[in-house]
């Protein structure tokens, strides 16, 4: 997971509120960062479940693999407590 950046969508809670978020994204095989409908009005539920992300496989797999690190990384730290 990257570090969240100072002009992204979450920065005013990050710099202002100081609550903790996470940066989590995809990226496709493509040499863009985004996808040419991010924050435009045809950006819409639709279009990311149907045309965009079918099945949102790209969404779960990123997700669950940051999970599965980040419990290895807790895994190998001595702070982490068995229950």
């Amino acid at each position: 997971m990257p570090i969240p950046g100072g002009r992204s969508d979450h920065a005013p809670f990050l710099n202002y509120l100081g609550i903790p978020v996470a940066d989590i994204t995809y990226r496709n095989e493509t040499s863009y960062d985004v996808y040419p409908l991010y924050h435009s009005l045809y950006e819409t539920p639709f279009v990311s479940e149907h045309i965009i992300d079918t099945n949102n496989l790209a969404v779960r797999r990123k997700l669950f693999l940051s999970v599965k690190n980040s419990i290895e990384i807790l895994a190998k730290t001595d702070k982490c407590l068995i229950y």
